[in-house]
């Protein structure tokens, strides 16, 4: 070892982590749920709006059902009614086929979490929506349940939810900008907490210290 020889300069390596939670199945990101909330902008209005429409739309279609057997009950008689009815039930099945994959199939995109512990930074996605948050703007995080997450913070316009498995325990990441809510595995829920809560203890001990 040479004593005079120059300090060598390192830059930081950053500790970066990433978890995901897989996609699920829900109706409300079908083709009309989808539509629905791109129309009307707003999350909480573009979710009661889909229950009120897929709703409509299946009394709809049952009073379809019943109206056209009404209907169509004297030509069945007169005619061949064999031929009617296989042409009736195909109209049948066919509508409610048609409802189901238009309102009634879709994935929620799955959720990547990604958080850089030297600078400080926490990126979310899911699908086309994401968001960016500087450890040092959060000030609390926490796990709660799934109730308390659908009972309180899922209500509120504020809340940015990014959400894959409703029926997991949420992380909610209180800033002054609203609350952001996690969904992730059990594990990794436990392990992002740590990871924001250790650096917001280094920088409360950086601060103390200049």
């Amino acid at each position: 070892m040479h004593p005079h020889a120059p300090d060598v300069l390192t830059e930081p390596v950053a500790l970066t982590r990433t978890f995901r939670s897989s996609r699920t199945f829900s109706p409300t990101y079908s083709l009309l749920g989808r539509w629905i909330r791109h129309r009307t902008g707003d999350r909480l209005r573009g979710e009661a709006l889909f229950i009120l429409t897929i709703t409509s739309l299946v009394l709809g279609v049952l009073m379809a059902h019943y109206l056209g057997w009404a209907l169509l009950q004297p030509a069945m008689d007169a005619g061949n009614p064999e031929t009617w009815q296989l042409w009736f039930w195909f109209a049948q099945i066919g509508s409610v086929a048609l409802l189901f994959l238009v309102g009634g199939v879709g994935w929620r995109p799955s959720v990547e979490v990604t958080i850089d512990t030297t600078r400080g930074i926490l990126m979310v996605e899911q699908g086309k929506s994401s968001a960016k948050v500087h450890v040092d703007v959060v000030d609390d995080v926490s796990i709660v349940s799934p109730r308390l997450y659908h009972l309180h913070y899922r209500h509120h316009a504020a809340t940015r939810p990014f959400i894959s498995r409703p029926g997991r325990e949420v992380i909610i990441l209180r800033t002054g900008d609203g609350p952001i809510a996690l969904s992730l595995d059990e594990a990794d829920a436990g392990t992002l907490v740590d990871l924001v809560r250790q650096r917001e203890e280094v920088m409360v001990e950086s601060a103390a210290a200049s």
